[in-house]
């Protein structure tokens, strides 16, 4: 019987399909990465698990800015925002501009500074009424 991959062969299985990692020689590193990183911040990712992006606050800022920047050094932005996903499904949900702009969450300019993932930002400023 195979064995089951771990959540990090999994996710870095997608993300290769999904050309988040493009230089083949480079996959063990990422891997390795990955793996560290979920093992980092297996905590963090469990709760996130548990809840939804309707439940964001103020409060998980720095969590979510230090799981972003994290995952974000290691995959790029949109490597990490597709693995958070995959991580914690509900509470990092894949958002784009153009989804933002559907909903009237879009950032002012392309050209402005991300410092939290769209969705991310978009509901603090919302649950904050900024």
């Amino acid at each position: 019987m195979p064995q089951q991959p771990t959540p990090a062969e999994a996710i870095a299985i997608l993300l290769f399909r999904w050309n988040a990692v493009r230089c083949p020689k480079k996959r063990r590193e990422h891997l390795e990465r990955l793996e560290e990183l979920i093992s980092k911040h297996d905590a963090c990712l469990r709760s996130f698990r548990q809840r939804s992006i309707e439940t964001l606050t103020e409060d998980d800022k720095a969590a979510v800015l230090e799981v972003f920047s994290d995952f974000t050094a290691a995959l790029g932005p949109v490597g990490a925002a597709k693995a958070l996903h995959l991580l914690a499904s509900t509470f990092f949900p894949l958002w784009d501009d153009k989804i933002a702009t559907t909903y009237g969450l879009a950032r002012p300019s392309k050209a402005a500074p991300k410092k939290m993932p769209n969705a991310i930002g978009s509901s603090c400023r919302l649950s904050n009424g900024r």
